[in-house]
């Protein structure tokens, strides 16, 4: 079993600036959260109670905009950083702008066919 030293900083550990690492951090939480009030927007409006769905709404925008200040400051900082921050890595030649959109990378499977081996191999 690995242990880790408490004194060692988690950048040590993760190999990733600990801003870049709070801003993904609150960026994921921000997303999970607004999809999580969207659930809530839903049980409120089925219930019938339109003032709980429009609080849940309006808590669910504050988290949109908590992401999307996030994703700004996370491009800030991409578009400053340079190879010589981490001489170990080096910067992409065609980095991909940030987008809300997914991209499908077309290296990866089709996700919607089946894998074709047996599972009493």
């Amino acid at each position: 079993m690995t242990t880790i030293d408490p004194r060692t900083s988690d950048e040590n550990v993760t190999n990733t600036r600990n801003d870049y690492y709070d801003l993904v951090s609150v960026l994921y939480h921000a997303l999970e959260s607004a999809k999580t009030y969207a659930c809530y927007v839903q049980d409120a409006t089925s219930c019938g109670d339109q003032e709980l769905a429009q609080f849940f709404e309006e808590c669910q925008q504050h988290e949109r905009e908590h992401a999307e200040r996030a994703k700004q400051l996370l491009a800030a900082r991409a578009a400053q950083h340079t190879p010589s921050d981490n001489p170990t890595k080096q910067a992409p030649a065609n980095p991909q702008p940030m987008t809300d959109e997914p991209r499908m990378d077309e290296s990866l499977p089709d996700p919607t066919v089946w894998p074709a081996r047996s599972f009493d191999e």
